[in-house]
């Protein structure tokens, strides 16, 4: 297994990779995601079955190219507002939502990332699948990637040698390019058959919305990016912002960005609009996840960066051995039972729940506890003012958790028996629970400037602000 990158490794590679340009695009920028995932999680598959499977993808892609089918037909957008949704998930729809909402069905369309239909969203609002709509010309699609190519392959070669990455790695990295070249060339004739205003995107630097906000860009249509979860203190995967404007959540994110390297004039503080103050009716919640009312129970909130198994490990084995508490893993909506058989097949009394089983907020509802290293429900959590537990197995790491730990005052747990002990504390001491109150409070007024409707008039107020300018391509 290799090792995953640093934190200078990282930027190392994606300040190289951002030098590649598929005709005047940088189009090297479109792998920041997979390179996240792939090298500085360490979740990348180097099976060497994988890489001649990479090796036959871009032969097909080449000589085949990726076609699209004819999609819904949209009205003109030159003064309205493109708004982008990767996916129908709590977390994405009740971040969105308000947006759409505030923006008015006449004023905006939708462009989804998969096939799912978004619930709650008002019938007048313009939907189109992503994997859909104008084809691009293939014969100036294969000129313009057979003039980039050998620059691209010689330059990967280069990087994948100095940076020791995995055998495989170049083949991963030269299917990404090849794609995303691909979808450069769909978004933009897109782009120029419905002329938005704006584009407007939950995400900027995930494999499909980087190759549409670059697009834009190419042909100075204004963009902009939200935040779609916590920002690690390294700002890795968040800054650079490619959009024209990054709307954050609060101060704290300000600084984060600010840090990272990120340009004061393109971030504005906007607040959340996902987030609210208040949590459902626990006996409800109880209820539906069949948990008795007398259960005390310690929720688990993973993410799939480096190291989830030894979390999860750690986390199963204090819970079932502490009488009278019940013990939830609460999956990242990126993750499966399946990432976690072996974990569950050992801990039987430990329950894995899915992300889509129950909301957020039904969540947290049920939990006396919360546990987390570097996902952003402990933020959530504590803006519910729920108790959180940092909980950090390994030699400690630069995860939100880290910094809940730093500015929110969040005890921190590095064995099973600090953990038990910190849990049983925080469940039957009131007067310690007070204790960790008003920290909490104060990094939730950091973190998150607005919430709901509010945050959602502020983002408004941005993306108005910007409609109709010509920017300057990247």
């Amino acid at each position: 297994m290799p090792v995953p990158l640093s934190v200078p490794e990282f930027r190392g590679i994606e300040t190289e990779l951002s030098r590649l340009r598929y005709g005047d695009i940088p189009i090297g920028w479109t792998l920041s995601d997979q390179v996240v995932i792939d090298f500085f999680w360490g979740n990348g598959d180097w099976r060497r079955l994988t890489k001649w499977l990479n090796q036959a993808r871009r032969v097909r892609h080449r000589l085949l190219p990726r076609r699209t089918a004819a999609g819904t037909a949209l009205p003109d957008l030159s003064d309205g507002v493109l708004v982008t949704w990767l996916g129908s998930t709590p977390r994405i729809d009740g971040m969105m939502l308000p947006i759409v909402e505030e923006l008015g069905g006449d004023r905006c369309a939708v462009i989804m990332g998969d096939k799912t239909t978004i619930s709650g969203l008002a019938p007048e609002v313009p939907v189109i699948d992503g994997g859909r709509g104008p084809d691009y010309c293939v014969a100036d699609w294969r000129k313009q990637y057979g003039m980039n190519r050998p620059g691209w392959a010689e330059d990967l070669k280069s990087l994948c040698l100095r940076y020791e990455l995995p055998a495989g790695a170049f083949e991963a990295l030269s299917l990404g390019l090849l794609a995303s070249s691909q979808r450069i060339e769909r978004f933009s004739q897109f782009l120029r058959e419905h002329r938005p205003s704006v584009v407007l995107t939950e995400y900027d630097r995930n494999h499909l919305w980087s190759c549409l906000v670059l697009a834009a860009r190419h042909l100075r249509i204004a963009t902009v990016t939200l935040v779609h979860g916590v920002i690690p203190p390294t700002g890795v995967g968040f800054a650079p912002a490619l959009a024209d404007r990054i709307i954050c959540w609060g101060e704290a994110d300000k600084n984060i960005l600010l840090s990272a390297g990120e340009r004061a004039e393109k971030i504005v503080v906007g607040g959340c609009p996902r987030l609210t103050r208040g949590l459902p009716d626990s006996s409800a919640a109880r209820e539906k996840l069949d948990l008795a009312p007398e259960a005390q129970v310690a929720l688990l909130a993973t993410s799939p960066d480096r190291g989830y198994l030894q979390l999860a490990e750690l986390f199963c084995s204090t819970l079932e051995g502490m009488t009278g508490f019940t013990g939830i893993v609460r999956l990242h909506p990126a993750e499966d039972r399946a990432c976690y058989a072996e974990v569950a097949r050992r801990h039987p009394g430990v329950r894995f729940m899915e992300n889509a089983e129950a909301t957020l907020d039904e969540a947290l509802a049920v939990a006396d506890v919360v546990v987390v290293r570097g996902s952003g429900v402990g933020s959530d959590a504590l803006t519910k003012r729920r108790p959180v537990v940092v909980l950090e197995p390994g030699s400690g790491s630069a995860s939100h958790g880290t910094e809940l730990v730093k500015r929110a005052g969040c005890p921190l747990a590095c064995t099973a028996e600090e953990l038990s002990e910190i849990v049983r504390r925080l469940v039957s001491d009131a007067t310690f629970r007070e204790s960790l109150r008003s920290s909490a409070e104060h990094y939730v007024n950091g973190f998150c400037a607005a919430f709901g409707q509010d945050a959602a008039r502020r983002i408004v107020e941005t993306v108005e602000g910007l409609a109709g300018q010509r920017v300057e391509p990247r």
